[in-house]
């Protein structure tokens, strides 16, 4: 097992705390839309500290994370770069016409938590994710490749937390179409800037990783 700095691992747990008192602030009511992009993040972020035990290099890991994290905090505590202050109006306008009435209630309303969400991403992967890489430059590919399970997972938490369990573990398991297509453009999204940055690919999370990971989780 590789060495695991014991102050990069506070920090990553004080970093999962940090997303649970902005989810806290963002329930309302109303219940601000980027409570989701919040949520999924803050999952990531709890399962990286929870089983960083099983990354090859763990330190560079959190550094990367560290870094990609404090970004999206900082936007969502009133220092945004212009990128997240496009996001953000987008999902205020998102959020006006939900409330606006009828038609956006039915024509919005279904899947306005997740098209916010997919923006948020597109903005925190392809700008603060970038950024991160540039700046930590010795994260194992297999490593990020692997963390792509709990990105996966971080959205039906998501789901979970806002819709019920049984709603949000049926949006997967059905496929809805919006749902699907937001994680293959996350995963599209994370690989390239990773090979943009680092000139290498991203392998799929491997076999063995998902099997210890599914064993440390009692699964």
């Amino acid at each position: 097992m590789a060495d695991i700095d014991p102050q990069l691992l506070e920090r990553t747990k004080t970093l999962g705390v940090m997303f649970d008192g902005l989810a806290n602030s963002l329930v309302g009511p109303p219940t601000d839309l980027r409570i989701f992009f919040t949520f999924a993040h803050g999952y990531i972020t709890k399962k990286i500290g929870k089983h960083i035990g099983l990354f090859s290099n763990p330190n560079a890991l959190m550094r990367l994370n560290d870094s990609f994290a404090s970004t999206y905090l900082a936007a969502m505590n009133g220092a945004p770069h212009a990128d997240w202050q496009k996001a953000f109006k987008i999902c205020k306008g998102e959020q006006d016409a939900v409330r606006s009435g009828f038609i956006g209630l039915i024509f919005i309303g279904p899947v306005a938590y997740e098209s916010c969400g997919a923006c948020m991403a597109n903005v925190h992967i392809r700008r603060d994710l970038r950024d991160a890489l540039n700046k930590v430059k010795d994260v194992d590919p297999q490593d990020y490749g692997n963390i792509l399970i709990f990105v996966m997972e971080g959205n039906l938490y998501a789901e979970k937390m806002i819709r019920g369990r049984a709603k949000g573990a049926l949006m997967v398991m059905t496929s809805l179409p919006f749902a699907a297509k937001l994680n293959l453009d996350v995963k599209q999204w994370r690989n390239e800037v990773f090979t943009q940055c680092y000139g290498k690919p991203v392998p799929d999370p491997s076999d063995a990783f998902a099997a210890a990971y599914h064993r440390g989780e009692g699964r």
